[in-house]
């Protein structure tokens, strides 16, 4: 499980990840980002564990140097599904747990409204990134669902229970509930006839709301969801009850033809606190650890 934290190490890098949409989001206005650190999850070493899970598409790219030059361009196709939350007022979660679909805002970063065209829009971001950062070798292709503009997947809980109170100081309760945000998301696409996970080699899941991602003096919303890569062995561990990970056959779908057995859980946008953060960055670290 690779979540977004607060350490010393990773804030000029992730940093620099910020600064990335000034220079190859399309359809993304920017301006002078502040650089807040992330937020410490409360699973402390996972940002840098030595094992990372690797997509089998994806396991191409460890090669050698040499190998890496001559190779062939590699493509993954990437599924996007957006996803809400039932309906709250309350003052700890940021929104009332659906999209911002408005048309009149005074954000410059990201703007709503946040529809498919928006979120088609990050996924060509993420995919400029790594066609520039991989000389041209690694090529994203991804589709948004549900296909209506303004439509979303809407989960069976509101915000807060995936990121209750108490998972602040319960690191195991964390990482049930956002693996149970990612099983609720998947359920609820599944149901949509339109989609095929098949077709597929990397999940992301957009919730509605901010990410629980950067450190500030005073955090009045402290329930919004982090986000986080999900592997196998976490999933297998908090789903599955399964402490072998090749014991666990994954989120069922299409019937049991098909599994998901990892994701990645991006907020709609990290603006927050009057700042204007680029949910780019965040993506581009998520999906290299996706990449392992």
């Amino acid at each position: 499980m690779r979540i977004m934290q607060r350490l010393p190490r990773s804030v000029f890098s992730l940093s620099l990840f910020l600064l990335l949409p000034f220079l190859l989001a399309p359809k993304l206005s920017s301006k002078t980002l502040p650089r807040p650190a992330y937020v410490r999850s409360g699973v402390g070493d996972l940002l840098f564990r030595e094992t990372p899970l690797r997509l089998g598409k994806a396991a191409a790219f460890a090669t050698s140097e040499a190998s890496w030059a001559t190779a062939r361009p590699e493509t993954l196709h990437v599924l996007a599904i957006r996803v809400e939350f039932q309906p709250d007022n309350l003052s700890t979660t940021t929104g009332d747990g659906t999209f911002d679909l408005s048309t009149s805002s005074d954000v410059t970063l990201d703007p709503p409204p946040h529809n498919r065209a928006y979120f088609e829009a990050q996924l060509e971001a993420l995919a400029n990134y790594y066609r520039s950062v991989s000389g041209g070798r690694l090529v994203i292709v991804g589709d948004v669902y549900p296909l209506g503009s303004e439509e979303s997947y809407r989960l069976p809980n509101p915000m807060v229970y995936y990121n209750p109170p108490e998972a602040d100081q319960d690191e195991d309760l964390r990482d049930e509930r956002l693996s149970e945000l990612l099983r609720d998301a998947v359920t609820a696409a599944d149901a949509d006839t339109a989609v095929h996970f098949e077709r597929y080699q990397s999940l992301i899941v957009f919730h509605a709301g901010v990410g629980q991602d950067f450190a500030f003096d005073f955090d009045p919303t402290p329930n919004d969801i982090p986000s986080v890569y999900l592997d196998r062995k976490t999933l297998a561990k908090t789903l599955g009850g399964m402490e072998d990970p090749d014991s666990w056959s994954g989120i069922p779908v299409q019937n049991g033809s098909h599994a998901i057995t990892d994701g990645i859980i991006l907020p709609e946008t990290q603006n927050q606190e009057g700042y204007d953060l680029a949910l780019l960055g965040t993506a581009c670290l998520m999906f290299g650890h996706q990449l392992g």
